[in-house]
């Protein structure tokens, strides 16, 4: 008999299996199929034939099979974020690595794609979420303190916000609305308020609702103090020496009534008023006198 000897060896002459080997005699036929090892081919898959009358050995070498690897972008809706990666040929067992890209305004679930090529191909899927960014709105006066509480919002990249200005009794804002689309950074925003501006009127009338003097008008701010006094009117005494608050966020009348402090009624004439007729009391007695003057004079002649 004789020694049939196979060998199984890997492309760079390492052992890939036991070796095969059995005695047989001059002519007997022989069928040994190569084991199967993952991820490799054997060049023989079957070592077969008929003993020759001497010791016979074969060689069965493996080589190393490649796969595909492919990896998909997508966004949270399935959608393409950026092309497949695509790695036709991966030797079994190498070592791989795909770092994810960079797309503005979003994360990846996976920074990394890697691993160990298996005896097969390999698709894996990464994921993009859109990054969330912080809005905030400050609401403040002119002089820079606060109106009212900021607003303060999550808001994913692309993401659209309308935020309405709160109401700040007395002002208004130089933006009723913030709105926009979300950039791929945080947003601060600032919201002025401005004080209004409402009508003061001071009316000074008699008893009767006749005028004593000239109605007082002025233009106050929300918040500010106003104090306005009351005219002097000879004879007569104001029901409010001074007119004085604080504006509220609305028009503020004030009437001012002046009394003669007896129980007659007044007159309803101001000083001014009585200053008038008496001046045309006056022009009329002047005038008599020179039409008396006059008619003296033609009659003299």
């Amino acid at each position: 008999t004789y020694p049939l000897t196979i060998l199984y060896v890997y492309a760079d002459g390492s052992t890939a299996a036991d070796t095969h080997s059995e005695q047989l005699s001059k002519d007997d036929p022989y069928n040994v199929t190569s084991p199967t090892i993952e991820g490799y081919t054997a060049d023989k898959t079957v070592v077969e034939g008929s003993m020759p009358g001497e010791a016979l050995t074969v060689t069965v070498t493996y080589t190393v099979n490649s796969y595909k690897l492919t990896v998909h972008y997508v966004y949270e809706d399935g959608a393409t974020a950026v092309d497949d990666h695509v790695e036709p040929s991966v030797n079994y067992g190498a070592a791989y690595s795909v770092e994810s890209p960079a797309i503005e305004g979003y994360t990846p679930d996976t920074a990394t794609v890697a691993g160990n090529m298996p005896a097969a191909d390999v698709e894996k899927t990464v994921t993009y979420t859109a990054n969330k960014y912080t809005l905030t709105i400050h609401y403040v006066y002119e002089d820079g303190t606060t109106a009212a509480p900021d607003h303060s919002a999550q808001i994913p990249f692309k993401g659209t916000y309308n935020v309405a200005s709160p109401e700040v009794t007395g002002h208004t804002p130089d933006k009723d609305v913030v709105d926009g689309e979300m950039p791929a950074e945080n947003v601060t925003v600032t919201v002025t308020y401005t004080a209004n501006s409402y009508n003061l009127t001071v009316k000074y009338v008699y008893k009767d609702g006749s005028e004593a003097a000239p109605t007082y008008t002025e233009t106050v701010d929300y918040g500010k103090a106003y104090n306005v006094e009351s005219p002097s009117v000879e004879g007569y005494t104001p029901d409010k020496a001074t007119v004085s608050g604080t504006m509220p966020a609305e028009d503020v009348e004030v009437t001012v009534t002046y009394s003669n402090g007896s129980n007659q009624p007044a007159t309803g004439l101001s000083n001014y008023s009585m200053l008038l007729i008496a001046l045309q009391y006056l022009c009329l007695i002047a005038g008599a006198v020179a039409v008396v003057k006059q008619r003296k004079i033609r009659s003299d002649r």
